[in-house]
């Protein structure tokens, strides 16, 4: 992953041959919540009512991946993120980290920032 400076942004360059199968998975986890299906995307996420409530209500329209830490069995992301009421900045972001178990993708924790 190459890294170029880019003051207040923190904006990353990834690798094109990347295994994006985190990145997709995390996509999927993102569009269920988006849509009220929090509670059967969690996988194995707890996650509270009012944090699917919030989610359903506040569904995110545009993400940008800002950086990404790879573990031998785990990922972390961060995306920045808007909707029709919030614009794009690095104020607004959101954190998912994936596991892989058995070849499948699967999310552990996450946390998004209003």
């Amino acid at each position: 992953m190459l890294r170029l400076p880019q003051p207040l942004s923190g904006r990353t360059w990834f690798g094109p041959f990347r295994d994006r199968a985190p990145e997709r998975a995390a996509l999927n986890f993102l569009q269920d919540m988006g849509t009220g299906k929090c509670t059967l995307s969690s996988q194995g996420v707890q996650l509270f009512n009012t944090t699917c409530a919030k989610e359903a209500l506040n569904p995110i329209e545009s993400l940008i991946l800002t950086n990404r830490s790879q573990q031998p069995d785990s990922v972390k992301l961060k995306y920045v993120w808007a909707n029709s009421e919030i614009a794009l900045s690095d104020d607004d972001w959101l954190e998912i980290e994936l596991t892989n178990k058995s070849g499948v993708w699967r999310v552990i924790t996450y946390d998004r920032i209003f």
